[in-house]
């Protein structure tokens, strides 16, 4: 291990990020990753770790989203003109 090695937990705040730095980041990641990152990112994710996780769940959403989402939209297709026009009614009445 070398001194300067830094552990996933540390926070940035506690590494001498200020929010000039943080900025800067942000920005540095955004462009090397080519996916845009909410202002506060560094903030509401404030170690390497959490960010990291929040980086990773951005560029590769969970499967099982994705596969619900093709489930749904099969199911859709597979309803009647009158099952849909319940399924309508039926959100129209939550909203």
């Amino acid at each position: 291990d070398s001194s300067q090695d830094i552990e996933a937990d540390a926070k940035f705040i506690e590494l001498g990020l200020d929010s000039l730095a943080a900025v800067e980041l942000k920005n540095a990641l955004e462009s090397a990753l080519r996916m845009p990152l909410p202002t506060s990112a560094l903030f509401d994710y404030p170690a390497i770790a959490s960010l990291t996780e929040f980086i990773s769940q951005q560029m590769a959403p969970t499967q099982p989203a994705a596969d619900q989402a093709v489930g749904t939209a099969a199911s859709v297709h597979a309803l009647s003109d009158e099952e849909a026009d319940a399924e309508l009614a039926a959100l129209r009445e939550t909203t």
